[in-house]
């Protein structure tokens, strides 16, 4: 029989400052990038069992 692994929660958010709708596609590509290049660091996969992923894009603040 398997011993259960001892795992813990880790809930992390990352935020960029705010930006226009013109350059949106772009930062939203550069934080997927960013992050893509996180999970490929050694400690991270190491270290990581599984994660979920979520973008929040808002809207209708002052221009």
């Amino acid at each position: 029989m398997k011993k259960r692994q001892k795992v813990r929660w880790l809930f992390l958010t990352l935020t960029v400052k705010n930006t226009d709708s013109e350059s949106l596609s772009e930062t939203i590509s550069d934080m997927f990038k960013g992050f893509n290049r996180l999970s490929k660091y050694k400690a991270f996969k190491t270290s990581i069992k599984g994660f979920f992923r979520a973008l929040e894009v808002r809207g209708g603040g002052k221009g």
